[in-house]
């Protein structure tokens, strides 16, 4: 199994039960086309866990669903959003 750590680079809001969408910088682009539906993530920071939803070849972009309903996917240093430059670890 292989692992990607990439960066968020736009702050979204992230409410109980809601996806969040990780935006990657250009440097990290590529390893979109690497990632798979359901492949497991975790909120570096937070150790909060989903999974990939969603694959934006266009905007650069992919969704993170909460594993459970009832959490987040929010940093730990913004409560209510995943921040800038948080880290997610992607298992492939």
């Amino acid at each position: 199994m292989a692992t990607l750590i990439l960066t968020n680079t736009v702050a979204q809001p992230s409410s109980r039960g809601q996806s969040v969408r990780v935006t990657l910088a250009q440097s990290q682009v590529q390893y979109l086309e690497e990632l798979v539906l359901d492949a497991p993530v975790t909120v570096v920071s937070s150790s909060k866990t989903g999974y990939v939803q969603e694959i934006d070849l266009y905007d650069t972009s992919f969704l993170i669903k909460p594993k459970y309903p009832t959490t987040n996917l929010a940093s730990n240093s913004t409560p209510e959003f995943i921040g800038v430059n948080e880290t997610v670890s992607i298992t492939l």
